[in-house]
Order: structure tokens, then sequence, then C-alpha cells
């Protein structure tokens, strides 16, 4: 028998100022509905909908965005939020996903492999040194804590990239970790940990096209399974070349 579709949860906060649109999102459901299979349906998690998109085509979650100060928090509430509408418990699988990537290829959800980011805690150690910023501070504590309930991770997992997870896992999460301190956790290498993974399947540089610069967005070449980005590349010419590999409009747009 067949393992059964999967849900895949979005977590999401609606942005539909006049340079975006909610094209991150819109370009992400285009992207499941040409090229995802093994999927029972998706989940979106937000306080509010964009206006463009079909309401019946998503199981809408109405959570909002109450922690300013750690938004890996917000999503622990909304992941949870979801898992308990949709049922799910034990070794029941669901997908996560953000809204800032892409499917450029074919995926079945039910086979989708342990992504990891390569790096260990002390190259991100190092880079908080440096002072790049509090997600790398975060991701040194995620490492410390689960180094404190007995995990040694070899290295991240947060690969921003569409991930399978077991029910009990964001349970565990809920119950024990105390998701909403200052520093936070990142949350892919935190529910490997919890799940007692701690050396992966595929490296994201082997699956991803990841940009990071507004430069990157106009030469980095869409030649593998998936893309992500942040914010400049996408502003600074992604969108419009991933509007130009997905033209029309999918089920989830009225």
């Amino acid at each position: 028998m067949p393992d059964l579709p999967l849900p895949l949860v979005i977590p999401y906060r609606l942005d539909e100022s006049a340079r975006r649109r909610g094209d991150e999102l819109r370009l992400l459901l285009r992207s499941v509905a040409r090229h995802v299979t093994g999927l029972s349906r998706v989940v979106l998690v937000c306080q509010d909908l964009p206006e463009w998109l079909e309401p019946s085509s998503v199981l809408w979650i109405r959570q909002g965005d109450p922690y300013l100060h750690c938004k890996d928090a917000n999503l622990f509430r909304k992941v949870s939020a979801a898992v308990y509408a949709l049922g799910l418990s034990g070794s029941d699988r669901w997908v996560f996903s953000a809204d800032d990537c892409t499917f450029l290829s074919p995926c079945d959800l039910r086979t989708l492999p342990v992504i990891f980011n390569g790096h260990p805690r002390e190259w991100f150690a190092a880079q908080a040194g440096k002072g790049k910023g509090k997600w790398f501070r975060r991701m040194v504590n995620t490492f410390d804590y689960l180094a404190s309930r007995g995990v040694e991770m070899s290295y991240s997992y947060d690969c921003h990239l569409p991930q399978s997870f077991r029910a009990d896992t964001i349970a565990e999460a809920m119950r024990s970790v105390d998701y909403t301190q200052d520093n936070g956790f990142c949350i892919y290498t935190l529910w490997r940990g919890l799940e007692g993974v701690t050396s992966g399947e595929v490296p994201q540089r082997d699956v991803c096209n990841h940009f990071e610069t507004s430069e990157d967005g106009r030469t980095v070449p869409l030649d593998k399974p998936f893309c992500n980005y942040s914010d400049a590349p996408f502003l600074g010419g992604l969108r419009e070349r991933l509007f130009a590999i997905f033209p029309e409009k999918s089920r989830f747009e009225k």
C-alpha cells in the first residue's frame, strides 16, 4: 500500500504592498500546482488571506503573529495549530514550507529527503562573533539546547526548503521547549534534533539554487530542483524570472 499523501503547511504573514503583492506565496503555489504530487491539501496559517487567493483551494487556519521579538515563536504556534486542526498525531507526517521558496522540478512530498545546511556549530559561533546577526546566535542557541538534552548535532538542518516532520515532534516541542525566549531557536535544526536525526541525507547545495543578493536575483541559474531566496534578490530580478517560468494562474488563484 503506498504512503498516504501529506499536507503541506505554510505559515504565512500577509504582505500585499505595492512592491510585493504576496507574490512569493503566489509563485510557491503555482510551483506546487505544476510539480507536486503526494499532496493531500495545502494548509495556510495566517491572520488574513491574500485577495487573489481562491479560499476553497486551501485549508485556512486563522492565526496571527503576536511575538514581535522572535518570529520563530510565531511559526511554532502556527505549525502546532495546523497539526492539531489536521488531527495528526504520533508518527503521522506533514510537510513544512516557507513562502519564499519554489519547486522547480517534479516532487513527491512522500519521498522528500532530509536536507541539511552543512555548517557545524563552530561556524555559526564564528559568524555570531563577527556580529553578523541574531539568526547566527539563534542557531548556536539551538545547538546548545539540543546538546543539553543529550543530542549532538553534526550540522544545521535549516535549509529553508520544504521538509517532512513527524506530528509528535511538534507536540514535544510545544510541551518542553521555551520557544518564546528572546534568542529563540532555528526550527528545522531543533525539530530534527527532537526527532533524533543527527546526520542528513542530501546537502542543500546539491538540490537548491540559493539567492542572497540583488545581483544573485539576476545572475544565479535556476537549474536545481528548488530555489530559495531573501528579499533583495526577489525584488532585484528573481521575481520576474520566476513569473516567466510560472506565467499562468494556478488552481489556488481566483
